[in-house]
C-alpha cells in the first residue's frame, strides 16, 4: 500500500514528483511548469494530479506564500532553492488545481477522494492552496 494523504506531499505521486525535482540539478523550474503543462484537460491521472497538487505548494511558498502546505521534509530543500520565476507560474498553478478538483469525469484524484470519508477535508486543502494562490495575484 503507498502513501494516501489529504495534504499536499503526503502521497506516493508527491514523493515521486519531489524524488525528481530534488535532483534536477537546476532543472527545477522546467520541472514545476512540466507539472501544470502535462496535464490533459479531458482527464488527469492520480498521480498527475498529486504532483500537480504537490508543484502547486511550491510554486505558492517560492512566489512569496505560505509554506503551510509544504512538510518539514520537503520545507528545507524548497527553502534553499530559491526560484524567482515561480511567481510567473502562479496562474498555470491556479488553471492546475482548477482541473484537479473540477470533477470525477476529468480527474482522478477527484473521483478516488470522492469515495473517501475525508473527501470534505481534502477539496478543503486543495481549494485552501488555490485561494492562497489567487491572492498573489
Amino acid at each position: 500500500m503507498g502513501a494516501w494523504g489529504m495534504k499536499a506531499f503526503e502521497n506516493d505521486g508527491a514523493g515521486d514528483f519531489f524524488a525528481e525535482l530534488s535532483h534536477a540539478d537546476g532543472g527545477e523550474v522546467s520541472i514545476l511548469m512540466e507539472s501544470f503543462d502535462d496535464l490533459d484537460e479531458s482527464y488527469i491521472e492520480v498521480d498527475e494530479g498529486q504532483r500537480a497538487v504537490a508543484a502547486a505548494a511550491i510554486v505558492l511558498f517560492q512566489s512569496g506564500g505560505s509554506d503551510d502546505h509544504l512538510s518539514d521534509f520537503q520545507r528545507p530543500w524548497v527553502m534553499a532553492h530559491p526560484m524567482p520565476e515561480a511567481k510567473a507560474m502562479v496562474p498555470a498553478a491556479i488553471a492546475a488545481l482548477e482541473i484537479v478538483v473540477s470533477d470525477g469525469e476529468s480527474s482522478e484524484l477527484y473521483e478516488l477522494w470522492e469515495e473517501a470519508d475525508d473527501f470534505d477535508e481534502w477539496l478543503g486543502e486543495v481549494n485552501a492552496l488555490k485561494a492562497e494562490l489567487q491572492s498573489l495575484l
